[in-house]
Formats: C-alpha cells, structure tokens, sequence
C-alpha cells in the first residue's frame, strides 16, 4: 500500500510539454517521477494560469491530500508583466459559446495581443500579483501547508523569461529575478527546500521562455528525485 504522497502545486509549467509531443514522448516532470518508485502516489494538482492568490483561496484542497512532501511550482502567472488586468484575461480565456465571451475572446487575441508590448509600457510594466502580495500569499501558502501538514516543501524557482518572451513583455525578466528571491527568502526562513531551477536547465530545455520541453521536465524530474527518495531509488 502506498503511504507516502506527493502533491505538486502549480501552473501550467507543472503540466505542458513544449514543443508538445505525441505519446510516450509527452512525459512532464510529474509523470516521470511517478515512474520512480511504486511506494509513493503522486497528484498533480497544477492548473494552468494559476497565482498565488489562486492557491491560497483554495488551500483545503490541497491540504486535504495530507502529502508527505509539496512541490510548489509558482510565480511565472504572478511576475509577468500584463498588457490587461487579470480580470480581463480570465475574461478572455472562458470557455463559453456566449456571444460576449466569445467577442472579448476575439478582441483579445486579434487585436490586443498584437500590440502587447506597447500595452504592457502604458500600464507601466505591472504584473497581476505585486511583489508584496506575492509575497504575503507565498508565505500564507507555506505557514498553512505546515501548520496543518507539517509536510516538506520543495519550492521551484521561475523559470527566467527568454529574449522572446521579454519582448513581448518588457520588464518581465528583472520581475522574475524579483520573485524567485522572495520565494527563496520564505524558504530559507522556514527551513524548506528551494531549487533553483535556472542553474539546472539551458535556453533549449524550455524553448518558449516559460514551459519545459521534454529536456527540460526530465532534467527537474532528475534533480526532484534526488531530493524526494531519501533511499537511494532516484531517476537515472
């Protein structure tokens, strides 16, 4: 019987693979660490374009899998800078056949995203999470995890934007660097592990700037194996 669990809480980089492939091919770090070792159940919890404020409105359920360990792989929704508030793309992203859903759908992508970066500079670089409210939920997400898991953390740093996507959003890259030391400070100050992934991969293992590709995944579900089987049964 398995009683040793894994929850990972995250976006969508805790789910794409970009380029995406075909299967068996289109393995994420979650499905590869899952391979490892049958004493262990994973769940993945990810969902796309999710914030930290997301995560902390709904934190039953993810205390309710009562794991053993969290990865928590957050931030890179929160730290962006946005050509349109959030409450504008959650908008813009329904999936709904009603007639103004589908117009601000159609607004969104055919014209508001092809002046993007012009967007983003008239509202002053902003992200959707600032860095103090990213900050007071990041830590609200730690200390409730512990309070009523008393589970280990494994917090992944964002991955740092690429020439393309800083373009599209300028400002996004020093944001990121901003974010994933604020995520390291609570970790550090709480005694949980953080990783920083931008020392483990390189520009072609998360070729669109934000997700990884399959390189990518199997180098963080390496590097999670090391930290997760304490026993020595590790990903090759």
């Amino acid at each position: 019987m398995n009683n040793k669990k894994i929850c990972i809480i995250g976006n969508s980089v805790a789910l794409r693979v970009r380029p995406a492939l075909e299967h068996p091919e289109n393995k994420n770090y979650y499905q590869l660490l899952q391979e490892v070792d049958n004493n262990y159940s994973f769940y993945n919890l990810a969902s796309g374009a999710q914030t930290v404020k997301d995560v902390y409105k709904s934190i039953d359920n993810y205390i309710r899998i009562f794991p053993t360990q969290y990865i928590i792989n957050l931030g890179v929704v929160d730290s962006c800078t946005r050509e349109v508030p959030h409450w504008f793309y959650r908008l813009a992203t329904q999936k709904s056949l009603n007639p103004f859903y589908v117009f601000i759908t159609l607004l969104y992508r055919n014209i508001i995203a092809k002046f993007r970066n012009t967007l983003v500079k008239l509202r002053g670089k902003t992200s959707w999470i600032s860095e103090s409210k990213f900050e007071k939920y990041f830590e609200l997400i730690v200390i409730n995890i512990l309070k009523e898991t008393n589970a280990k953390i494994i917090i992944l740093s964002i991955n740092i934007a690429n020439q393309r996507v800083e373009a599209q959003l300028p400002g996004s890259m020093k944001k990121q660097k901003n974010y994933n030391k604020i995520m390291k400070e609570i970790a550090d100050k709480y005694n949980q592990v953080f990783v920083e992934t931008n020392g483990i991969i390189e520009s072609d293992d998360y070729p669109d700037g934000v997700h990884f590709s399959k390189s990518g995944h199997e180098k963080i579900a390496k590097t999670l194996s090391s930290i997760i089987f304490s026993d020595g049964n590790n990903l090759k």
